[in-house]
């Protein structure tokens, strides 16, 4: 009896050990660009599968400007494609960053918006 309760702690443990050696898939998303001007303005990093479905977003209103955000990607995302929407007063408009982001299973991947990121209105 000893032997199997034994025998069983050690399969357990192994197992957790495995577990806990996985590395989750991370995006850390840093705004350089900031949303002074405008009356709104919110980030959203969308995560979109194999297939070009989306499966998860992350809303970020009014990011802070150098501040970096860290998410852990849904397990079914491949890409991430991030969008702005901001408002001027009354007038509101979608902008579309003109990159797509390819995640890396078990690693993080850097996004940065500043002076530099190519913006557009069509989905890339």
């Amino acid at each position: 009896m000893k032997r199997k309760s034994f025998l069983m702690l050690m399969i357990l443990s192994a197992a957790l050990i495995l577990t806990s050696c996985t590395k989750e898939t991370t995006y850390t998303f840093v705004d350089n660009f900031g949303g002074s001007g405008f009356t709104e303005y919110s980030i959203l990093l969308c995560e979109y599968d194999a297939a070009g479905s989306k499966v998860f977003t992350n809303k970020l209103d009014s990011p802070n400007t150098g501040q970096s955000y860290v998410y852990t990607a849904n397990e079914h995302a491949e890409k991430i494609k991030v969008r702005i929407q901001a408002q001027i007063g009354s007038t509101s408009f979608n902008r579309w960053i003109q990159q797509v982001f390819y995640l890396e299973e078990g690693e993080n991947i850097n996004i940065t918006l500043d002076g530099e990121t190519i913006v557009g209105s069509s989905e890339p």
